[in-house]
C-alpha cells in the first residue's frame, strides 16, 4: 500500500443543483473514456477535493420512505443514522468528475462506510453539506479514495460519514486495505433473521434515496453494467442490519457503526441478517448479512451506541 500525496490547496465546488443520476452517469461515462483505472500517476500531487452544498433538507416523506424499505423502526422521531449518507451520493460524483480527479469514474465500487450521529438530526430541517477526497491510496486491487462527508448547522457536527470507493485495475489481483481489515473479525455468533429481498428493492430504495443507479433496478439495465440481475444498494444492506440492531435506540443517543461491503447482493434473494440489539446490556455489536442458503458474506461491521445524551 502506497499512499498518493494529495495538494495542501484544494479545488473547492460550490454545488447548488446537485447533480441527478442521469447527468452523474453521463458525466462520469465521458470522464471514462479519458481516464484510467486502477491506477494514476503519482509522480505529481494530485488535488484534494471539496464539495459544498448548503441548505440541504432532510425530507420527511423520503425518511418514511427509508424506514419502510429498511425496516428501521429505531430512532423514532430523528432521522435513521445511515439516511444522511444518501445525500452526499451526488457530491461524490461532482468530486469525481472534476476535471481534476484522476480516475475514471466508471465501474467505482463502494468499499467500505463508516457513519457517525454527533447532535440531533431532525426530519424537516436544514443543513450545510460538505464532500471532501481527504486521502487516496495504491493497493493490490487499484486505488482506493478516502471521501470524508460532513452535515452541520453553524459551527456545529451533527452528523459524520467516510466512504471509501476502490477504482479496480484488472492488471492487478490481492486484497484491498479495506477489506485487509477484516482480517480475523469473526466473532460469537450472533442472533439472527431471515429475510427475503424483493426483485423490486433497488426501485424502492432508489425513490428513498435518490440513487437511481442502473444497476440496482432491472435486469436489462444490470446488464450492460456486467451483472447478471440488478444488485442491491450496499446502502440498504447495511441500512437494513442497522435498522435490526438500532430498534431501541433513541433519536438523541449519539450512534456510530460501519460496514465492509463484501460481495454483490443479488435481486431476488434470501439473506441472514444477524446482529445484537442494542441496549443497556449490549451498547455494542458485530453486524452482519450473508447469503441465507451459501452463507456468501455480503456485508459485515460494527455499531455502538452511546448512552451520552446529545443536545
Amino acid at each position: 500500500m502506497a499512499s498518493i500525496t494529495l495538494t495542501d490547496q484544494p479545488l473547492k465546488i460550490h454545488v447548488t443543483q446537485p447533480l441527478t443520476t442521469a447527468g452523474m452517469l453521463a458525466r462520469a461515462i465521458l470522464c471514462g473514456l479519458k481516464r484510467p483505472s486502477g491506477n494514476v500517476d503519482s509522480s505529481q500531487p494530485l488535488k484534494r477535493i471539496i464539495v459544498r452544498q448548503d441548505q440541504v433538507t432532510l425530507e420527511a416523506d423520503r425518511i418514511e420512505l427509508f424506514r419502510q424499505c429498511c425496516k428501521f423502526d429505531g430512532q423514532t422521531g430523528g432521522v435513521p443514522l445511515p439516511f444522511p449518507e444518501t445525500y452526499f451520493t451526488p457530491l461524490m460524483a461532482q468530486a469525481m468528475v472534476a476535471p481534476e480527479f484522476p480516475l475514471s469514474p466508471v465501474g467505482i465500487i463502494h468499499m467500505y462506510q463508516r457513519v457517525t450521529q454527533h447532535k440531533p438530526l431532525e426530519p424537516g430541517q436544514s443543513y450545510n453539506s460538505c464532500c471532501e477526497l481527504t486521502e487516496m491510496r495504491s493497493t493490490d486491487l487499484g486505488v482506493e479514495c478516502d471521501f470524508d462527508m460532513q452535515l452541520t448547522r453553524g459551527d456545529e457536527l451533527h452528523w459524520s460519514g467516510l466512504g471509501t470507493m476502490l477504482s479496480r485495475s484488472r492488471k492487478k489481483s490481492g486484497r484491498s486495505v479495506r477489506q485487509k481489515e477484516t482480517d480475523g473479525a469473526d466473532g460469537p455468533a450472533l442472533p439472527s433473521n431471515t429475510a427475503q429481498v424483493s426483485s423490486d428493492l433497488g426501485r424502492r430504495f432508489a425513490k428513498a434515496s435518490g440513487d437511481y443507479n442502473p444497476i440496482h433496478l432491472w435486469k436489462w439495465t444490470a446488464m450492460p453494467m456486467g451483472f447478471s440481475r440488478p444488485i442491491a444498494h450496499g446502502m440498504w444492506t447495511f441500512s437494513r442490519v442497522l435498522g435490526m440492531a438500532l430498534a431501541s435506540t433513541n433519536a438523541d443517543q449519539s450512534v456510530t457503526a460501519e460496514a465492509y461491503f463484501k460481495r454483490p447482493l443479488f435481486l431476488p434473494g434470501t439473506v441472514q441478517i444477524s446482529t445484537e440489539v442494542l441496549n443497556i446490556q449490549h451498547d455494542s455489536s458485530a453486524v452482519a448479512v450473508q447469503d441465507a442458503e451459501t452463507g456468501t458474506p455480503h456485508l459485515t461491521g460494527q455499531v455502538a451506541v452511546s448512552d451520552r445524551q446529545l443536545s
